[in-house]
């Protein structure tokens, strides 16, 4: 090269290089060449040697997410929206499990069918205190304390409650209150019973089952003991089945059984 073309390239040079995001670098040398797709048929088959396929936008977004751009619209492969909404929900229960056993050391936790009747839960059915809580009565006239305790519902309660974000939805039916400590003594409270679904040393019947029939399936041991203890595990997730299907049905009144067909052949 002559010594013009050289101080074009030093110029195109440091232009791109000022950049310290990898995707502006990449765009930089886009724009150098042209750009558009004159850029896109120079840099697409010497990125594809490299095996670079696309850049991460250097940006930490509010929700954690990340802003990728693809090169080539050939790299890009479009998984089931169906499979993706799955995998998020599988993620969001894990999450939830793992969140639940914490919070229920230092918050009561309930459970519920909706944030009114969980709010009735935390507060042990006591709508004056909670109104004196959620209000927070003592910064306000007498006139409207009074007020607010003569008309104030449940519904307000758990209204306020949601909007200073202090009732929390854990998912599964199971709530806390940010405020409010954990009461073993509160007859709604489901601390022990999450506590001890978390303890190791206390396993669950469906951990108890995985790990005798792990042992069962085991030739080196003695498995005896183990298949007399496996049937009743079995036995036991029967019998927990069938009473949470009866509550179920029980608190359920309404829901219609499905209708059978007088000619319909028995199996």
């Amino acid at each position: 090269m002559d010594a013009g073309n050289k101080a074009i390239v030093k110029r195109i040079a440091q232009n791109i290089v000022d950049d310290t995001d990898d995707l502006n670098i990449i765009n930089g040398i886009s724009n150098q060449l042209g750009g558009n797709d004159s850029g896109a048929q120079i840099l697409n088959p010497v990125l594809n040697e490299m095996n670079i396929h696309y850049a991460v936008l250097d940006v930490d977004y509010y929700d954690k997410s990340r802003e990728y751009v693809v090169f080539n619209p050939d790299d890009i492969k479009i998984s089931n929206k169906q499979d993706i909404k799955l995998f998020n929900k599988q993620n969001k229960n894990n999450e939830i499990t793992e969140n639940l056993g914490e919070i229920a050391k230092d918050k009561l936790v309930v459970k519920a069918d909706n944030p009114v009747e969980a709010v009735k839960k935390l507060y042990n059915g006591n709508l004056q205190y909670a109104i004196q809580d959620s209000y927070t009565l003592s910064d306000i006239s007498e006139k409207e304390a009074d007020y607010f305790r003569k008309t104030a519902t449940w519904e307000d309660v758990a209204d306020i409650e949601k909007s200073n974000n202090a009732i929390k939805d854990l998912g599964n039916g199971y709530y806390a209150d940010e405020y409010i400590d954990r009461d073993d003594n509160n007859p709604h409270s489901a601390n022990q019973s999450i506590l001890k679904n978390h303890d190791t040393e206390q396993p669950t019947l469906s951990q108890q089952y995985k790990n005798l029939l792990k042992q069962v399936q085991d030739p080196a041991k003695n498995n005896q003991q183990a298949e007399k203890q496996l049937k009743q595990v079995r036995q036991d997730i029967s019998n927990q089945t069938q009473s949470e299907l009866k509550t179920f049905a029980d608190n359920n009144p309404t829901n219609k059984q499905p209708k059978i067909e007088k000619n319909a052949p028995t199996i």
